[in-house]
């Protein structure tokens, strides 16, 4: 709970705060010794505001920030009132609204926080995941592609150039605001969670640690000296970083289809509409689950691989299916038919991840996602750009990145169309580490993505030593 200052607010019925107008002119019975700090008749402060952590006397002029705000009731509980801080593009100011107070007093802190980090960067501890993540990580956020870093490696173009060696952390927007991503040929993003072995791919913009699995198999079934460490090399193996679903340790062997069928443009979706339709919003919007999304459920809720305890730590997330489509000219396969790239029935069809992710074409994977293409779920798939941004690209091998490891047995499934011809093919990540296509309907490896909740705390195995979150020392989650 943050109890920074003593802030008492006594309203009867709704109270809505323009900044700007209580800064330039009286409001009511109220008075401010410093622009966000304001105060009532009793020299009481009742609203102030903190800039990354700081009591600031001035409000940000910028909607450059993440914003949240807090009300407090005179015992220091959080209070029921309704509060929401926002950006005002109209008049260029931040907006505070405060509803749904009928009685008593209320404090209330207005929180910003710079997002160009993740949210909860800066003040996150080192007894946090996210805290430990910033305090050992090779720190390249606030350089550019083609920037030199202070150990001398050039940072590459993602999606244009195969990162093989280490980049670190570096910098993205989402649809959150700023995201942190690990990029190259990274050692140090290793985290033992349920008893399995993960790598982190990124915190997205509300400090959300998403993971990829690396090591399906849980150290109960495990032997010898590192028994208690499912990261170690000890147990890679050529499909290992597979989800076996079915809970049997051979089973599937890892393996899914993306969808059963695959004969029309729907099937491209985790969630699909109605296959064979006029439009591409029927075709595409609807309640239809995919075959490997019921995979990747089925192997979440399984309590033998994921306890009650396990589930609290991982947060509901945007998963992206992005199905837009690619431009109406791009044509990259010839075809001959009188139309192209509509995304509905069995019009031959190029989805815009395909074209953005060419290197030809100067390529710019993103990790934003539209409205529309994504699925708000505790488990999901890793999309073809995060494997852009990870290292991988569409035109060149690379053994060296990440995400290479423990997947040399076949490929493996994303969640971003390709394209539809006659069939619809995914992008997958094929065993040499390039980023490339394959039929929905074939067997596939299925490779889990989650992402923890900013506050989990982290610890360490004991008596592990080195480097933290590296193979032999990974940050532990329990």
């Amino acid at each position: 709970m943050k109890t920074k200052n003593k802030i008492i607010l006594s309203l009867i019925g709704i109270f809505i705060i323009s900044i700007s107008l209580i800064i330039n002119n009286s409001y009511q019975k109220y008075s401010y010794s410093a622009p966000t700090i304001i105060k009532d008749d009793n020299n009481e402060t009742i609203i102030a505001a903190y800039i990354d952590g700081e009591l600031s006397t001035s409000f940000p002029t910028t909607k450059k920030f993440n914003a949240s705000v807090e009300c407090y009731d005179r015992n220091g509980e959080l209070s029921n009132a309704n509060a929401s801080v926002s950006w005002d593009n109209t008049n260029t100011k931040w907006m505070v609204n405060l509803t749904g107070i009928t009685n008593g007093s209320i404090k209330c802190n207005i929180y910003f926080e710079d997002n160009s980090r993740p949210k909860g960067w800066k003040t996150a501890t080192s007894t946090s995941l996210l805290g430990a993540i910033k305090n050992n990580v090779k720190d390249n956020t606030t350089l550019n592609s083609g920037d030199t870093d202070t150990k001398g490696v050039t940072l590459t173009y993602p999606g244009r150039v195969a990162a093989t060696q280490e980049e670190g952390l570096r910098a993205a927007e989402d649809d959150y605001g700023t995201s942190f991503y690990y990029r190259g040929a990274v050692t140090n993003n290793y985290v033992k969670f349920a008893d399995m072995c993960w790598r982190i791919v990124r915190i997205d913009g509300n400090g959300n640690i998403k993971l990829v699995l690396f090591n399906y198999k849980k150290t109960a079934n495990r032997t010898g000296s590192n028994v208690l460490n499912p990261c170690h090399s000890d147990y890679n193996a050529d499909d290992a970083a597979y989800a076996r679903y079915d809970n049997t340790e051979n089973g599937q062997a890892g393996k899914s289809v993306y969808n059963t069928i695959q004969n029309q443009n729907a099937y491209v979706g985790l969630i699909y509409g109605t296959p064979g339709s006029s439009t591409y919003a029927l075709e595409h919007n609807g309640n239809n689950v995919s075959t490997i999304l019921e995979n990747l459920n089925t192997w979440y809720n399984d309590t033998n691989i994921f306890l009650n305890e396990d589930k609290a730590k991982i947060a509901t997330v945007a998963y992206c299916n992005d199905k837009t489509l690619a431009s109406s000219t791009y044509n990259p396969d010839n075809w001959e038919d009188p139309e192209i790239n509509k995304g509905y029935g069995q019009i031959k069809t190029n989805y815009a991840v395909r074209e953005r992710l060419e290197p030809e074409n100067a390529a710019e994977p993103v990790l934003t996602c539209p409205d529309g293409s994504k699925l708000e779920n505790k488990i999901g798939l890793l999309t073809a750009d995060e494997v852009a941004f990870a290292g991988g690209t569409t035109n060149s091998n690379n053994s060296m990145y990440y995400l290479y490891g423990n997947t040399k047995s076949i490929y493996w499934f994303t969640s971003s169309p390709s394209n539809y011809s006659g069939l619809v093919k995914m992008h997958v990540v094929y065993t040499s580490g390039m980023i490339g296509n394959y039929g929905a309907s074939g067997a596939r490896g299925l490779r889990p993505a989650i992402a923890l909740s900013p506050n989990v705390t982290v610890s360490y195995l004991e008596g592990a030593t080195g480097d933290k979150g590296t193979s032999t020392n990974p940050f532990v989650i329990e």
